[in-house]
């Protein structure tokens, strides 16, 4: 039922003016006052149920993005421990599509330049006494 089909709760003759936010009953003109730039049933505003409403948009907006901030934090920790459970031969390529024409490296290291090359198909050429430089 909409406002215009309304009577008001204390007198019933009259049309109903305003719908209280807090209570959420039906009031005329004179059953309401304006608390805080809303206008509010007399009883509401006597018992104090009629709390400022930045007051109560602060405490749900911190409540929801505290909540928004653990859900991201736990999708992201569980997406972080199933990838870090895939096994690292997951990613290594077949020993039979492996050809010295076709260097792919094998480690993260060697993609990035960090390490060495595969050392079964290394195409790049040592330079002289490399062997004798590397303490044993």
């Amino acid at each position: 039922m909409n406002l215009v089909d309304q009577r008001c709760l204390n007198h019933a003759l009259r049309e109903a003016a305003v719908q209280c936010p807090s209570c959420k009953r039906f009031f005329c003109r004179e059953c309401v006052t304006e608390h805080h730039g809303r206008m509010i049933c007399v009883g509401c505003v006597t018992t104090g149920a009629a709390t400022h409403p930045r007051a109560r948009f602060r405490t749900g907006w911190a409540i929801m993005a505290a909540a928004g901030l653990l859900l991201a934090w736990l999708t992201f920790y569980y997406l972080g421990l199933t990838l870090s459970r895939i096994p690292s031969e997951f990613h290594a390529e077949p020993e039979a599509r492996h050809s010295p024409t076709q260097h792919q490296p094998r480690s993260l290291q060697s993609r990035l330049g960090i390490g060495a090359a595969c050392d079964r198909c290394s195409t790049e050429p040592r330079p002289q006494g490399a062997e004798a430089a590397i303490p044993t």
